[in-house]
Order: C-alpha cells, then structure tokens, then sequence
C-alpha cells in the first residue's frame, strides 16, 4: 500500500495483499517488550506458531506446517521489528492521493487484519477494489495454489485498464528503476515458464467486489 502512495504516478497498478492503512489494535509497546526474551516463549517458537496460527482453513496441515516452518527461519528481532513498523504506519491521510488503481486482498481466515478496516480503506481510495479470500489467512501468496499465475492475472487486468500519463521530472528516477524491475521480472517469469498455458482455476477466490460492497464471506 505504501509504494502506492510514493510510486502510484509511476504504475498501472497495484496488488496490495494483507494490507490495511492503519492498525490501531496492535501494541508497538507490546511489541517492543517482546524484544526481551524474559517477556515472551522462545523466539524461534513465536516466529513458528505465529504464522501456523494465521494460516487459513483451506491449506492442508502439511502446508500449514511448512508455511510456519518458513517462517521460522526468520530473524525474530527482524520479524518483531516488522510489526513494530506496521503497528505504527498511518497511511490514512494519504490514501485518496493514491494515483494507481490499487486492488486489495484479505483472508478470511487472517487474524492479523480485519477485513472491515481493508475495507474501509479501499473505500477512501479511487478506483480501488477489493478482494476478500475464503478460507485463507495472512499468507495468501504461499496458501493458494498457483499463485504467481492469480497475480499475474491481476496485474495483467491492471496494465489493460490504465494508460499511464507521461512520467513527471519527480517520477522519472522511479519510474527508471521500476522499468528494470518489471523487465527482471518479466525474465523470471519467461524462465519459469509462469506465464505460459492457461491459468489454473481458483475455487479459493472470491469474486472482485467494487469498494463499497459490503464486506461479508465470499461463498466459493
């Protein structure tokens, strides 16, 4: 959500994933005891049964324990001190300033985000919609099957829909460096073959809803 707030003039879109624009219920100071070993389990546990607990229904154990496994091997002060950003982000005043047509996804099954409050906040955003997931948590690019075929699709949608405006003095640097990053990927995506053959069917996902729909389960 953030690049799209710094770097939206420069893109034809934006897939934002367990995203909000602020998060009010999360303790930074809570957080940042947690920092203390003395105040909290094992960090290599939290950093395991933290992401096992925000896995969404619909991913077999096997993946769950893999996704949480994953995710163990992370720096916990790292992990930690990533939450302490998110806890403090407040991007709500810049989100009706957005210049890309963002597209917002939410798990069902995320206990991390609410998915009113994304709700809210593809409601303040133009153009914006918004993307609620049966079954799946906080993790959705490594809980769906074939996923980088669904983002593709995505961003596919984005570049179809928008013709971007001429970069600005400001945007021209960005705009350079995003020009070599969509070529890498575009590299990678050619060597994997991820953007060949027909795109796998998703019983998981919900139908894309305006931003003023109501925010309710999407029935698969």
């Amino acid at each position: 959500m953030e690049f799209a707030v710094r770097a939206g003039d420069t893109l034809a879109g934006v897939v934002a994933m367990a995203t909000d624009a602020e998060n009010s219920r999360t303790s930074a100071a809570g957080l940042e005891r947690e920092l203390e070993d003395s105040a909290a389990p094992s960090r290599i546990d939290r950093t395991h049964l933290g992401p096992l607990a925000v896995v969404g229904r619909s991913a077999p154990a096997h993946r769950a324990e893999l996704i949480a496994t994953m995710h163990r091997r992370e720096d916990p002060v790292v992990w930690t001190s990533d939450l302490i950003g998110w806890a403090t982000q407040d991007l709500r005043p810049s989100l009706s300033q957005i210049a890309c047509p963002p597209h917002l996804l939410v798990g069902e099954d995320d206990l991390w985000l609410d998915a009113a409050d994304v709700a809210w906040a593809a409601e303040q955003i133009p153009l914006a919609q918004l993307t609620v997931l049966e079954g799946i948590g906080h993790y959705p690019m490594e809980e769906v099957e074939g996923f980088a075929e669904v983002l593709h699709g995505w961003l596919d949608d984005h570049g179809s829909q928008r013709v971007l405006e001429p970069p600005t003095a400001d945007s021209a640097a960005r705009s350079d460096v995003m020009r070599r990053q969509r070529a890498r990927s575009r590299l990678i995506a050619e060597r994997t073959g991820s953007r060949t053959g027909a795109r796998p069917a998703a019983p998981w996902l919900g139908a894309v809803r305006p931003a003023t729909s109501p925010v309710a389960p999407v029935p698969s």
